[in-house]
């Protein structure tokens, strides 16, 4: 019963809450307490919670706090949740007592709403670019969550620009535009391109983000700390490759981070929604290198724009990332893979243009002076002529077997017997930089071999071995 639990000092907020009715009227209509977290599921929306509870009153614990906690299981996968802090204190002599007005004060600006979004979105104006394809069921979720954030516009690029109109819920207050491309790569260009705000959010029309993770994403470019965020999708991508294997496609995401000494980004890019930009860094790069998002996030990066992943975002449409269940290896790539990995190449082949042939990586002392030699005049340092055979075993092709050597004296002999087992037409030792009887045992086994003093780098001894080579098929091992 609602009155045996209200004391006398409750009468004025008995009357705010409910104006002109008797206490009669109050029990008859509101006899049973409301229970808070049916009410958030009804509302789909949970506010800050600071629940300050005295240990030492046990009957408030076992009927107030206890259930409460249990409630909050209950809650829907679509209620969104915000801050709950449950703080216990014992104190036996104030028992049920509440705490003084000035402590209670305290207590709620603990949880009180963040200011800090609010306040940098007056400073700051805020865009939304919605990418729109086929499915436009979860529009009206998404709208209702970018509501909350306050945007000054939301975008909407839409494949089909009437059906994404009639989706549009009437409770949007925020100006809503809605502008119609086929192709989802050219999207976010012509979203931004029309966007008037500060920092613009792109987001996929697949998912659903709540408002309070969208929030906590776009503050560090709300509070100008940052110049580009990209969604945080690591422990998704680790979390699935426990149980298979990863991508091909992220694996070139990563390769990408990776040349760009951006190790930190691990798999995150701008090829997965959502990502904030400020309207200032689109404009430095320009409007049409959107389409590769990619090549966006290299050229962000190689101008000095402050880029960084921010707060984890699970997506579903992260879910549409190929797997691989069985093994790394795939008689073939999808068509989103194959998108993906064209991105990837495109923008480290424009990254490429930019730097050296080797991407200012050095050449590793390779001797690529002696390669162009030998095209012109066929003059080695030192060479002796060894024997083969004729095989049979290779549909009337002759095997050719190379060996670069560098001080391989207690390896070389093994390896060039093995290799005899396999019929070739002659073996090539290359040894280059030796100071030991590599040369001499390689000699006595019957193996052609080529002599430099000097060493000659990586590869170059293989190539010199190739060009040397008469056989139609050419096995290269290690001595």
């Amino acid at each position: 019963n609602l009155l045996k639990w209200i004391p006398v000092p409750i009468n004025l907020v008995f009357d705010l809450s409910y104006p002109g009715l008797s206490r009669e009227e109050v029990e008859e209509k509101f006899g049973e307490r409301i229970n808070v977290v049916k009410f958030f599921n009804h509302i789909k929306y949970v506010p800050n919670i600071y629940f300050l509870q005295n240990f030492a009153c046990e009957f408030d614990v076992q009927n107030h706090l206890i259930p409460f906690i249990s409630e909050l299981e209950q809650l829907d996968k679509d209620t969104e949740v915000n801050q709950i802090v449950i703080d216990l204190y014992f104190d036996k002599k104030a028992g049920h007592a509440a705490v003084g007005k000035s402590e209670t004060i305290e207590y709620i600006k603990k949880v009180k709403p963040n200011q800090t979004v609010k306040k940098e979105q007056k400073e700051v104006a805020l865009s939304v670019v919605i990418v729109l394809g086929e499915e436009k069921s979860k529009l009206n979720q998404i709208l209702n969550k970018v509501h909350h954030i306050k945007p000054l516009e939301i975008i909407i690029v839409a494949d089909d620009r009437m059906s994404a109109i009639q989706s549009i819920p009437t409770f949007v207050e925020s100006n809503v535009v809605v502008i119609e491309e086929k192709n989802k790569w050219k999207a976010p260009v012509y979203g931004a391109k029309i966007a008037n705000g500060d920092v613009i959010l792109f987001l996929n029309g697949e998912d659903v983000i709540f408002s309070v993770e969208l929030e906590r994403f776009i503050e560090p470019l709300l509070k100008k700390e940052q110049d580009v965020i990209l969604n945080n999708i690591d422990s998704v991508c680790f979390e699935k490759m426990r149980v298979e294997w990863p991508s091909i496609a992220m694996v070139y995401r990563k390769i990408v981070n990776d040349v760009l000494g951006r190790m930190d980004l691990k798999y995150d890019s701008m090829l997965s929604m959502p990502y904030a930009i400020t309207k200032k860094a689109v404009e430095d790069i320009g409007y049409d290198i959107l389409q590769n998002s990619i090549l966006s996030q290299v050229t962000l990066m190689e101008k000095g724009w402050r880029l960084q992943s921010s707060s984890a975002i699970t997506n579903t449409s992260l879910n549409n990332i190929p797997a691989n269940k069985t093994s790394f290896y795939k008689n073939e790539l999808t068509k989103l893979e194959v998108c993906e990995i064209k991105e990837n190449v495109k923008a480290l082949e424009s990254w490429l243009q930019g730097k050296n042939a080797r991407g200012n990586y050095t050449d590793g002392g390779r001797k690529r002076e002696i390669i162009e030699q030998l095209k012109k005049q066929k003059n080695y340092s030192r060479f002796h002529k060894g024997w083969g055979m004729n095989s049979s075993i290779y549909n009337g092709k002759q095997l050719s077997i190379i060996i670069p050597a560098q001080n391989e004296e207690a390896t070389i002999k093994e390896v060039i017997l093995e290799a005899r087992k396999v019929e070739p037409k002659e073996i090539i030792v290359v040894i280059n930089g030796s100071t030991d009887q590599t040369e001499v045992i390689a000699k006595q086994l019957g193996a052609t071999v080529i002599v430099y003093q000097e060493r000659l780098g990586h590869d170059v001894g293989r190539a010199i071995g190739a060009q040397k080579a008469t056989g139609d098929i050419l096995l290269f091992i290690d001595a």
